[in-house]
């Protein structure tokens, strides 16, 4: 009896958007990818799939790699429709974590950092999990109020295509990064990717070792990445960029490659700031200071990453010095990028 009450209450509070079009939104993935829905997709002929979910809840886990099947299915968003995982309440690195350990490959958004909470507010959504399909008008033409009865990805592919016709079977054609980083012993850069050009632009900070460095990088789903050859372990094959540039070849699932050119350099630009802007302490328990005052500058804008090169964090700072709580982190390295006009030098951290 209560699971047909959660069913009912679930499907009245999205009902009221079935006789007009949803609220747009923009949202940030955990790759530091921004999604507009009218903009970016609906404008653009594309129907979304949203799956609102929570890091925490059981039902959201099960059902997590069932609609990453289907999103497969579909040409992993490569095709008229576009899968968005949208989270409630928790931050980037739980949502990484969770994508993780329950098979969710499309783009996944956390409501903290992403923009998700807001997205959970407008279209009223107080369950979870609670699916959803968008057309490209904007209304909604299925919606799922009974996830928790979905046993398999087959019936799901099934009841999208019955409201859709158009929808079709795809191959999964993506190779391209979402996501890039180098790490060196002492700093991580995250890459600028120009996916026109195929290209991926880090400046390393002054004195950067440049002919060992490992690098962290997500890949669209089931593409083999490698270089002279070599597949590439994320995290853990180590390149040498001390000549500025390492060619990457992206295999698709399809069989399609596409070579990328990642091009490292350091900077002595850099060094003034690197030398001016002082973190302590950098053994931190709760709160740690970032003291940009030399710079004769007020404004500063702070991303904290995670190991995996993940933005945990991240703060417009108004004040030379600065106070960060990081009192709910859990511990291990941290990578600060701070960022003063156009440039931006890296610190670390480790929270005990």
């Amino acid at each position: 009896m209560g699971k047909i009450l959660l069913f009912t209450l679930l499907f009245t509070s999205s009902i009221s958007y079935s006789q007009k079009a949803v609220p747009d939104f923009s949202v940030t993935d955990i790759y530091g990818h921004t999604h507009k829905l009218y903009t970016d997709y609906l404008n653009k002929g594309k129907n979304v799939y949203i799956n609102f979910f929570s890091v925490g809840c059981q039902s959201c886990q099960d059902l997590s790699p069932i609609v990453d099947t289907v999103y497969r299915y579909f040409g992993c968003n490569f095709g008229n429709i576009i899968f968005l995982g949208i989270d409630g309440n928790s931050y980037n690195n739980e949502v990484w974590n969770f994508t993780q350990n329950f098979s969710m490959t499309f783009p996944a958004v956390s409501g903290n950092d992403g923009g998700g909470n807001n997205v959970f507010t407008s279209y009223n959504i107080n369950y979870f999990p609670y699916d959803m399909l968008i057309d490209n008008n904007g209304k909604i033409i299925y919606d799922i109020p009974d996830a928790y009865n979905i046993n398999n990805a087959v019936n799901l592919e099934d009841s999208l295509i019955k409201y859709n016709s158009e929808l079709q079977q795809r191959t999964c054609s993506g190779n391209k990064f979402l996501f890039y980083s180098l790490i060196s012993e002492n700093d991580s850069v995250v890459g600028n990717i120009n996916e026109t050009d195929k290209t991926v632009l880090l400046t390393m900070p002054d004195g950067t070792n440049l002919t060992q460095i490992r690098a962290f990088f997500v890949a669209e789903t089931n593409s083999v990445v490698k270089v002279n050859g070599t597949e590439q372990i994320n995290g853990e094959t180590t390149n040498d960029f001390s000549q500025g540039a390492v060619v990457y070849d992206i295999t698709s699932e399809d069989g399609n490659s596409e070579k990328w050119t990642v091009s490292a350099s350091t900077s002595s630009i850099k060094s003034f700031l690197q030398k001016n802007i002082e973190i302590y302490p950098t053994l931190v328990s709760d709160v740690f200071f970032m003291d940009f005052s030399k710079l004769k500058i007020s404004d500063a804008r702070l991303d904290i990453f995670n190991i995996e090169g993940k933005i945990v964090k991240t703060l417009e700072l108004n004040n030379s010095t600065s106070q960060i709580n990081i009192a709910d982190f859990s511990e291990g390295i941290y990578f600060l990028k701070i960022k003063v006009n156009k440039t931006a030098v890296f610190k670390k951290i480790i929270k005990q």
